[in-house]
């Protein structure tokens, strides 16, 4: 049974199997489609109006073609797009929030009012995209993983999004700046074990100074982790101390209230002092550049 063309209106459930299926200028209209798989499946000029997801169950448009085709006011949660195309189409009004933008193309589409907030965006392309209005907060933990993989091996991770400057400006700074800090990764995974060390610290303090809205979460983040581990350094070195006392210590001399001499451990508490310094010094950076940029 062919299924080009066939229209579904208010369906809940499918028994038909659509992976790798021919589902041209197919129509699905106000339908749940939960768990639904399209994986692989040709939809070029279908139809996508009102639809959603219910019961946390996500939607996978893996490998599927979507050229030509439209999306309207569909919920998406979650959504599963992985070397998808979506050439030449209109997504209005859509939430895809959550979900996975991998390997995926928008190049000539048009885009508007598209919430892809918390998105994973891997080597996805919006070139000559029209974007008219998308929410884009990016996914906050991945930059950390990325440096954390590259600390333990030689492997380069990218996340670099293509895009062209004639449109949504704010987004596409964000996606040069996600292309750079990507270049970069690259760049230091490269290096031998030292230098790699130095390098991938170099570009985390990059990422920390140009990621849109998260710049001063991530500098706090990164205060609390340094104070942290130099109080169970203390607790583990002094007998004289509690968890309590060793975070007050840190403390003070993370913020340099207190002075070396006092205290046995001096190059221990010499290179917090510098740390502290340095944060500082990026602190006001990030300050100056918002204070620029409004």
């Amino acid at each position: 049974m062919s299924l080009k063309g066939k229209k579904y209106n208010n369906q809940s459930e499918f028994t038909e199997d659509f992976k790798g299926k021919d589902l041209s200028m197919s129509e699905f209209i106000k339908c749940d489609l939960s768990g639904v798989s399209f994986s692989k499946a040709i939809l070029t000029g279908s139809k996508f109006k009102g639809c959603f997801i219910t019961h946390q169950k996500s939607i996978d448009f893996k490998e599927a073609i979507l050229t030509n085709s439209t999306f309207e006011e569909c919920v998406f949660p979650g959504i599963v797009l992985e070397n998808t195309s979506f050439e030449n189409s209109n997504i209005s009004y859509c939430d895809f929030r959550n979900g996975s933008l991998i390997g995926c193309s928008f190049d000539e589409s048009t885009i508007e009012n598209l919430n892809i907030s918390k998105c994973r965006i891997h080597l996805s392309s919006f070139l000559n995209s029209k974007i008219i209005s998308i929410q884009y907060l990016p996914e906050t933990h991945i930059p950390y993983t990325r440096g954390l993989k590259l600390f333990s091996k030689k492997r380069q991770i990218y996340r670099t999004v293509f895009i062209n400057y004639n449109s949504h400006l704010d987004f596409t700074e964000f996606c040069h700046t996600e292309a750079r800090k990507d270049k970069l990764y690259a760049s230091a995974a490269k290096k031998g074990f030292f230098l790699r060390e130095i390098s991938i610290l170099l570009v985390a303090l990059f990422g920390i100074l140009t990621d849109y809205g998260t710049s001063l979460q991530k500098w706090f983040m990164c205060v609390i982790s340094i104070i942290a581990l130099y109080a169970i350094g203390i607790l583990n070195y002094s007998k004289n101390l509690d968890m309590l006392g060793s975070i007050k210590l840190s403390i003070k001399f993370f913020f340099n209230l207190d002075s070396i001499t006092n205290h046995s451990m001096p190059f221990y508490f010499v290179t917090e002092s510098i740390l502290g310094f340095f944060m500082l010094g990026v602190l006001v950076t990030l300050l100056t550049t918002k204070i620029i940029s409004n």
